[in-house]
C-alpha cells in the first residue's frame, strides 16, 4: 500500500459494492489476494479454483482450474503470483502447492490425518503453518514436501503469523493462545495468554494479526470478535453481539493500517470496527457475507459466500478500492 493512502473513518463509509463477479449458487469456501494486490483466488464447493484478475478496466475471471478428485478449500498465495497452496476436502487431508501458469501441482504435503481448517502464509519467507482437526499445528516450507515440525495442542487450533513473520500465535481449546518463536518453535511457547472466561465459552473460529503487530482478533461463532494485546494478553475490547451469530465458521481482515477491522456477520452484513475506539464506523449489507480479507497493497477487501461482488469508494487520487465477495 502507497504512503500516501490512508483509511479514515469518512472513506470507509463510502464503500460500496460497484461489480459483482457472478451468481453461482455453490459456496465459496476461501479466497486470497496476491502480494501485489493484482489477482485475487477463491475456492468454492463446485470444486472449482478461480483466478481473478482486478486490475483490468473492468476486473475478469483470468481461468478456472478444476480440483474435482480432491476438493479445495483454504487458498492462499505464495509470495509469487503465480502460485497457492490449498487444502483438500475430499479423499485426504493433503496440502496441494499449485502452479497457476500450467495448472499444474508443484508438490504436496502430507501429514495431517483431519481435516485443515487454517492454512497461513509467513509474511516474511516461504514458511507457512496448517491448523488441523488432528489437534496439530504443522510448520512447513513450500520448497519441501517434508513437514518441518508439530506442535500437538488439546483440541482443535487455530493459528496465525504476525505481521513480522517472527512469531505465530496458536489459539487451542478455547483456552489460551500460545506464541512461539519462528525460529526456535521447537523449544515452546515463550508465551501463553489465558483467555477470559466470556471469550473461552464460545468456539473460536479466527485469528488474526493486526498489521502494526500489537493485536491479535480471536472471531468466534457467537458473533463476537474479542481484541487481545499482543504483548500483555489483555483483552481489550469486545465487538459484535452473539444475536447476530451465524453458527458458521467466522472470519475478520485488518486493514493495511490496522486502523479498522472488518467482520462478517448475520443477515449480508459486514461491519467495520475502528480499532482506536472500538465503535462501528460502517456497515456493508449484501447478502451472506461471512468472511472478508483486505489486501495489502491496496485498500481493498472481500468476502465470499455465493457470488463476488467489487465494492469501491468515490474516485480517489491514489488506487483506493474495497470488495467483497458475497
Amino acid at each position: 500500500m502507497g504512503d500516501s493512502v490512508e483509511y479514515t473513518p469518512g472513506l470507509v463509509k463510502t464503500f460500496q459494492v460497484a461489480m459483482v463477479f457472478d451468481q453461482s449458487q455453490d459456496l465459496i469456501n476461501s479466497m486470497d489476494f496476491s502480494d501485489d494486490g493484482e489477482l485475487l483466488v477463491t475456492t468454492r464447493n463446485d470444486n472449482n479454483i478461480r483466478l481473478y484478475n482486478l486490475m483490468e478496466e473492468k476486473p475478469k475471471l483470468e481461468k478456472t482450474i478444476p480440483s474435482k478428485k480432491y476438493g479445495c478449500c483454504n487458498a492462499k498465495f505464495t509470495h509469487s503470483n503465480k502460485c497457492i497452496i490449498h487444502a483438500s476436502r475430499l479423499i485426504n487431508n493433503d496440502i496441494r502447492y499449485l502452479s497457476l501458469h500450467d495448472s499444474t501441482y508443484v508438490r504436496y504435503f502430507k501429514g495431517h490425518q483431519k481435516t485443515v481448517t487454517k492454512l497461513d502464509m509467513s509474511p516474511s519467507d516461504d514458511t507457512f503453518l496448517s491448523a488441523s482437526e488432528d489437534n496439530s499445528v504443522r510448520f512447513w516450507d513450500v520448497r519441501s514436501s517434508v513437514c518441518q515440525g508439530t506442535i500437538e495442542v488439546k483440541g482443535r487450533p487455530i493459528a496465525c503469523f504476525d505481521s513480522s513473520g517472527l512469531v505465530f500465535a496458536v489459539a487451542c481449546s478455547n483456552m489460551c493462545i500460545q506464541l512461539y518463536s519462528a525460529k526456535n518453535y521447537q523449544k515452546g511457547p515463550f508465551n501463553t495468554f489465558e483467555v477470559p472466561k466470556a471469550c473461552a465459552a464460545a468456539e473460536w473460529t479466527d485469528i488474526q494479526s493486526s498489521t502494526n503487530g500489537k493485536y491479535f482478533a480471536l472471531v468466534t461463532k457467537s458473533g463476537e470478535t474479542h481484541f487481545i494485546d499482543a504483548y500483555e494478553g489483555k483483552e481489550i475490547s469486545i465487538v459484535g453481539e452473539k444475536k447476530n451469530a451465524t453458527g458458521r465458521a467466522m472470519a475478520c481482515s485488518y486493514s493495511p493500517c490496522s486502523s479498522f477491522v472488518a467482520c462478517g456477520g448475520k443477515d449480508g452484513v459486514i461491519d467495520i470496527w475502528n480499532t482506536k475506539t472500538y465503535e462501528k464506523d460502517a456497515i456493508l449489507r449484501s447478502m451472506w457475507l461471512h468472511i472478508c480479507c483486505f489486501t495489502h497493497e491496496f485498500p481493498f477487501a472481500m468476502t465470499p459466500f455465493f457470488h463476488r461482488a467489487l465494492s469501491l469508494p468515490p474516485p480517489q487520487p491514489q488506487p483506493l478500492f474495497f470488495g467483497f465477495i458475497f
